[in-house]
């Protein structure tokens, strides 16, 4: 049986579901110091915006989503617009990830608590690849969501309009080191930098790197069209786990 509680105090059952395993002194744990700190500023200043999923009693699943507006590095934030940051289950199959969903489109419907119990217009997200259980998108996609403007969309009350956005222009300060942004909404991104970090070193020792937390300096973040990944002035897209990654670095270091 799957029951689905909105987090209201508390975030010990998030990260039993997101990080079980992590092991005291490692840079998992670092982010999870960050997050959990992230995460009681972030519910005193806008209310509840977590839901976990529970089987038979154990957490399973957690859906995390906010105000687009309370999003300091977004250019372009829309009024009334919820954007789900992620969907994360340890179970596959047994529908804990659709009713996390289910229960905030009734929400959503209903008034939400972080828009202080307002209705909202639409729900938005922009899902990625995480190599485990079903692909997000076509998970969105079976739950009614819509393609829109680099995004999927499901309309609540009112119609859907894009987001601005605003893309990478090369910036001056950016010739001849590497910008990694992390984000403090999830443990593992303070591991993602460091590793992209030593990756980078392994394509050319003790090139200049610079990590950067997109909370804290937004503006960093905004002014790089929000890429995790600048090398040299150029956006590196693959993810750092492909082969592709270090020519990718290459090139831009090389500029070429």
């Amino acid at each position: 049986m799957i029951e689905v509680k909105t987090v209201k105090e508390g975030f010990d059952d998030v990260f039993r579901v997101c990080s079980p395993d992590a092991e005291p002194g490692s840079k998992l744990m670092e982010g999870r110091r960050l997050r959990e700190m992230w995460l009681r500023e972030t519910l005193r200043d806008i209310g509840p915006f977590t839901k976990v999923a529970y089987l038979d009693g154990e957490p399973v699943s957690q859906i995390m989503y906010y105000p687009e507006k309370a999003l300091p590095y977004l250019v372009g934030g829309r009024e009334g617009v919820i954007r789900i940051e992620c969907v994360f289950s340890r179970v596959h199959g047994k529908g804990a990830g659709s009713s996390l969903l289910a229960d905030l489109v009734r929400e959503a419907g209903e008034g939400i608590e972080c828009l202080r119990g307002e209705p909202c217009r639409l729900l938005v997200t922009e899902p990625f690849a995480t190599g485990e259980g079903l692909d997000l998108k076509e998970f969105y996609t079976r739950n009614g969501f819509k393609e829109g403007d680099g995004e999927l969309y499901l309309e609540i009350h009112g119609g859907y309009e894009p987001r601005e956005r605003t893309g990478y222009k090369p910036l001056p300060e950016d010739e001849g080191r590497a910008v990694l942004f992390y984000n403090v909404n999830c443990e593992y991104s303070v591991s993602f930098a460091d590793n992209v970090k030593k990756l980078i070193h392994e394509v050319k020792p003790g090139y200049p790197v610079d990590i950067v937390n997109m909370w804290t300096t937004p503006g960093e973040s905004s002014r790089r069209g929000n890429e995790l990944v600048v090398v040299n002035q150029r956006p590196i897209k693959s993810h750092w786990r492909a082969p592709e990654f270090r020519l990718e670095v290459q090139a831009a270091i090389e500029n070429r």
